[in-house]
């Protein structure tokens, strides 16, 4: 099943007969099969009629708006699953303190253990002491993730990996310098990719959580904040190492180059049209169809396990962690 990323400007998407076709000024760019479509995501203004937006309301098959720098505007959702034993369980696990950090431990572990392997795999790249000091650090904290008593500890030990993580990820880069991480906004090339990959994995996660019936604002550690897919980002932790590989390897290659950003004092540093145009095409090749791994998968297994667990079985598991190829 396909994610369709609708990026060229001035488009306009039309239903034909059992296929989606992309037109730019009367000009035929592209048709998809309908049935192969999971999702279609619209940048910037471009056009979808109401026969689409019909056709895929009855399909089960979400359209997302988004700027041309990759934020979501809003969405057109079909109707939510009916599985209300699922959002009941989830829930009642919300309430139980045990329950919900077993969950947040295995994630975070799964998360950790993946940093770890992608630092492993950049290892000739750093001084000898200073791997070796962030590999004991991560390990430390590594064990100490099935001690913690409560998530804010959880949260305590995610940061101080994260913060060992992050002061080698310098020596992972070629011809780009990169001092801490930085969120929204970003005001350099590196922590602008990084935080583009992870929003649209966090997308991602958040419409196959919807997908599924689960209530996607309820988290187990992230908790319940106003407005905020807590359960999302709960469940993007774990796939955060394998956007930082995508993020090293667009630089490292040079696929993606510095003169591609723009910097604005209100928007920080982000790719510009061409560049963003030129970034979800190489998204698409890495992750959906499979030049190192199918993403989508990995979203929807862990979305199984999660509703499984809720369900029925005693004990969770995250998706396995990113494993250097």
């Amino acid at each position: 099943m396909e994610i369709l990323h609708v990026i060229e400007p001035n488009c306009q998407i039309h239903k034909q007969f059992h296929s989606i076709v992309i037109k730019k000024q009367g000009k035929k760019l592209r048709d998809i099969p309908i049935n192969n479509l999971k999702t279609i995501i619209v940048y910037g203004y471009n056009q979808v009629t109401t026969q689409v937006i019909h056709q895929m309301a009855e399909r089960g098959i979400n359209i997302v708006f988004a700027s041309l720098s990759g934020s979501m505007k809003a969405m057109i959702m079909t109707a939510k699953s009916n599985n209300v034993i699922l959002r009941m369980a989830q829930y009642s696990a919300w309430k139980d303190p045990t329950k919900g950090l077993h969950i947040s431990r295995k994630l975070i572990e799964s998360k950790v253990q993946g940093q770890i392997a992608v630092l492993q795999q950049h290892k000739k790249k750093l001084p000898i002491n200073v791997y070796e000091d962030i590999l004991r650090t991560m390990n430390h904290q590594l064990d100490a993730v099935t001690k913690v008593n409560n998530t804010n500890q959880l949260f305590g030990i995610e940061g101080a990996s994260a913060k060992a993580y992050f002061s080698g990820f310098d020596y992972f880069l070629i011809n780009h310098h990169f001092e801490h991480r930085e969120r929204r906004p970003a005001y350099d090339p590196v922590n602008a990719l990084l935080n583009l990959t992870y929003m649209t994995l966090l997308r991602s996660v958040f419409l196959d959580l919807e997908a599924n019936g689960f209530d996607s604002e309820l988290g187990f550690m992230h908790g319940i904040r106003y407005g905020r897919e807590s359960l999302a980002l709960d469940c993007v932790e774990p796939l955060r190492p394998f956007a930082d590989i995508f993020v090293i390897k667009l630089l490292n290659t040079k696929q993606i180059k510095t003169d591609m950003f723009v910097t604005t004092e209100e928007d920080g540093c982000r790719l510009g049209e061409d560049g963003f145009k030129k970034y979800m095409q190489l998204y698409h090749k890495h992750f959906i169809d499979g030049d190192l791994i199918m993403l989508h998968e990995e979203i929807e297994k862990q979305t199984h396990y999660l509703k499984k667990y809720l369900l029925e079985e005693k004990n969770f598991k995250a998706i396995l962690p990113y494993i250097a190829k």
